[in-house]
C-alpha cells in the first residue's frame, strides 16, 4: 500500500510533508538503518515538541450503558467520522496558532504538515470568527482510503467558544465562510433508533471504500452538565486494523432492540405522575430534601429509586416480570430522565 500510497499522493502541495514520503524514502534501507534514522529525527525534534491540554472532549466508543443517552425528542447529528489526524487552528488578530491533539504544532513538529496547512490557509479566516477553536480532520493516509484529492485537507467538524460547543449548522456555517471543507453528514433530525444509526456506519461520503464509523452528535443536549452528548461508532472491519481492538465496541441490533422493548415497557409504568407522587411523598415524609434536585443522579436514585420498584410490583407487577432482572436498571434510567424534568 506504501508505493501505492506514494504514487497516488506525489502530485499532493503537502506531500513533502506526509509519513508515506519519508517511508518511500527509506525503502531498502536495513531495518536497523531505518530505526537510527528515525531515532536521529525524534531527537533533533524533542526541543520542538511542547504539549498542552485539550479542552476538546475524548468522544467515547459506544457502550451499553449509553444506550439511553438519546430519545426520540432528541435532535441529532450523524457525521462521518474521517480517518485523519485530530487538529484545531486558531486565529487571533496577532496570526495563527495550529495544534495536534497533544501538541502545540511548528515547522519542527508539524502533524505531517498540517502546520504548514495553516499557515497558507488562516488568512481566509475573517475577524468575526478571531479567538475561536476550529477544530477538525487533518486528513494523511491512516487505515481507511480515500481518492488522491482529498488527503492534505483539512475538513470541519467542531468549533469551541468559551469551552463550550458550536451547534452544527454554526459549524457548517463557518466553514463555508472561511472557504474550509466541512465533514459529511449523514443524517439531520430526530433519533430514531440505534438501528437507524448502524445503517451510516461503514460508509463515507468522500469517496472510498468504506469509512470509519460515526459521530453522534446530541444537538439537543449541547454542552448539558453531567450528559455525554457525543458518541462514536467504529465500523467493525476497521476495528480489526487497531491496537484496541476488543476495546472498541459496536452496536449488537438485537441486543439493543431487546433493549429498546425493555425500555418502552418501563416507561409504560415508570411515569412522570408516579415519579412524581413518589418524589413529593419522599419530601414530606422527611426522607429527601426539598432541595433534592441538587442531589448527584447516584445519591437521587439511592433515595427513590427503591421505592418506585416498590409501586410497581405493587401495581404493575405482570409488566416488571416481563423484563426480568433488568427492571432496576431501566427503572433507574427513567426516574433521572423524568426527575431532571420536573419543575
Amino acid at each position: 500500500m506504501s508505493e501505492k500510497m506514494y504514487e497516488k499522493l506525489k502530485d499532493n502541495a503537502y506531500f513533502p510533508y506526509f509519513d508515506v514520503k519519508k517511508k518511500h524514502d527509506m525503502k531498502g534501507l536495513s531495518r536497523e538503518k531505518c530505526l537510527q534514522i528515525f531515532a536521529k529525527m525524534n531527537e533533533e525534534r524533542k526541543p520542538f515538541m511542547h504539549r498542552y491540554e485539550n479542552p476538546f472532549m475524548n468522544i467515547p466508543s459506544y457502550a451499553d450503558k449509553f444506550f439511553g443517552m438519546f430519545s426520540e425528542e432528541d435532535d441529532i447529528v450523524v457525521q462521518e467520522k474521517i480517518d485523519g489526524s485530530n487538529s484545531h487552528i486558531h486565529v487571533t488578530k496577532d496570526g495563527v496558532t495550529c495544534y495536534g491533539n497533544n501538541y502545540i504544532l511548528n515547522e519542527k513538529n508539524h502533524l505531517q504538515g498540517f502546520w504548514y496547512w495553516c499557515n497558507d490557509h488562516f488568512g481566509q479566516v475573517p475577524e468575526q470568527f478571531y479567538d475561536l477553536d476550529i477544530y477538525g480532520e487533518w486528513l494523511v493516509p491512516h487505515h481507511c482510503e480515500y481518492p488522491a484529492e482529498r488527503y492534505g485537507e483539512f475538513y470541519v467538524f467542531d468549533v469551541m467558544e468559551d469551552g463550550c460547543y458550536w451547534t452544527q449548522d454554526r459549524v457548517k456555517q463557518l466553514a463555508e465562510i472561511c472557504g474550509f471543507a466541512y465533514a459529511p453528514v449523514f443524517y439531520e433530525g430526530k433519533f430514531q433508533s440505534w438501528k437507524h444509526l448502524m445503517t451510516f456506519v461503514g460508509k463515507t461520503a468522500l469517496g472510498g471504500k468504506k469509512g470509519e464509523g460515526i459521530v453522534v452528535k446530541n444537538q439537543s443536549r449541547l454542552n448539558a452538565d453531567m450528559q455525554q452528548f457525543y458518541i462514536k461508532i467504529v465500523y467493525v472491519e476497521f476495528q480489526e486494523t487497531r491496537h484496541a481492538h476488543g476495546k472498541i465496541k459496536t452496536v449488537n441490533v438485537d441486543r439493543v432492540e431487546k433493549k429498546k422493548n425493555y425500555m418502552d415497557l418501563t416507561a409504560s409504568i415508570v411515569t412522570e405522575a408516579r415519579v412524581r407522587k413518589i418524589l413529593f411523598k419522599l419530601v414530606e415524609d422527611g426522607e429527601l430534601p426539598s432541595d433534592w434536585k441538587k442531589l448527584e443522579d447516584d445519591d437521587l436514585l439511592k433515595r427513590v429509586r427503591g421505592e418506585v420498584i416498590k409501586d410497581c410490583m405493587k401495581e404493575e407487577k405482570e409488566t416488571v416480570d416481563k423484563i426480568g432482572n433488568a427492571f432496576g436498571y431501566f427503572c433507574g434510567e427513567q426516574i433521572i430522565k423524568i426527575a431532571r424534568t420536573i419543575e
